[in-house]
């Protein structure tokens, strides 16, 4: 897959790894490291590279979505007409929606199975309406059926 390929290359190649750990199939050389909000590992098959499961476990929380049961689907298109008759959430609740987008915005470059609908909901971060939380959950009940994703 190229895009995990050029990720992976990325975040070997252009963050700092914590702890100054040398990857490597030597016994000296570490088997896996922190790159921030990743972890990296050395296996026999080649290099994995994890998005860090606590922005997952993060998202579930935020929504309150601890016991729900998980979908397939990260997204869901929704009607014209149920879009028409959108409103807008109270402004109590907007500070939590901007804060979950922008988590779901920095998990989603990891996770690419969930960008287009986290993108979908930050068009409309200006005034954030009950589709768009309604998405939020959406994303959230997927990532309580798939909370890990591994490239290898």
């Amino acid at each position: 897959m190229f895009c995990s390929r050029r990720r992976l290359h990325y975040c070997v190649t252009k963050c700092e790894l914590k702890g100054a750990a040398r990857l490597g199939a030597g016994d000296d050389d570490a088997k896996d490291a922190r790159v921030p909000n990743r972890i990296v590992r050395w296996t026999s098959g080649g290099l994995e590279y994890e998005a860090d499961l606590r922005q997952a476990e993060k998202v579930i929380q935020e929504l309150g979505l601890e016991d729900c049961n998980g979908v397939a689907t990260p997204a869901v298109r929704h009607s014209i007409e149920k879009i028409r008759k959108d409103t807008p959430i109270h402004e109590s609740q907007m500070t939590n929606i901007w804060a979950l987008a922008a988590r779901c915005n920095d998990m989603s470059a990891d996770r690419p199975e969930c960008e287009f609908s986290t993108k979908g909901v930050c068009r409309f971060m200006s005034e954030p309406t009950k589709v768009s939380v309604e998405t939020f959950k959406r994303v959230g009940r997927y990532l309580t059926k798939h909370p890990g994703l591994v490239y290898h």
